[in-house]
């Protein structure tokens, strides 16, 4: 219960700086995008898959504009996204 209470006040926390991100460096920072994936990363940990899916798949956009296609990151990325979408489906295993 403890973590559940530390999880949801990370990600209001977060989701402060992520809007404090956006007013200085742009909603279309490098910044805002890594915030963005840690709220998405805890959502799913909340079992919050489609607000974490939704979150992930604007990384992964970002991304595809502004790293190389074979930067670890954009691979990690897209298997998370590739993990959420098969448990939506009824997967029943998946490691995010």
């Amino acid at each position: 219960m403890q973590n559940v209470k530390i999880t949801k006040k990370a990600i209001k926390t977060l989701q402060k700086m992520l809007r404090l991100q956006e007013t200085r460096f742009g909603a279309n920072s490098e910044q805002v995008m890594e915030t963005m994936g840690m709220i998405a990363y805890l959502q799913v940990k909340e079992l919050r898959w489609e607000d974490g899916l939704k979150k992930f798949r604007t990384v992964a956009a970002w991304q595809k504009d502004h790293l190389p296609p074979l930067h670890p990151s954009v691979r990690i990325v897209q298997e998370t996204i590739n993990s959420i979408q098969q448990h939506i489906q009824g997967s029943p295993s998946v490691w995010i």
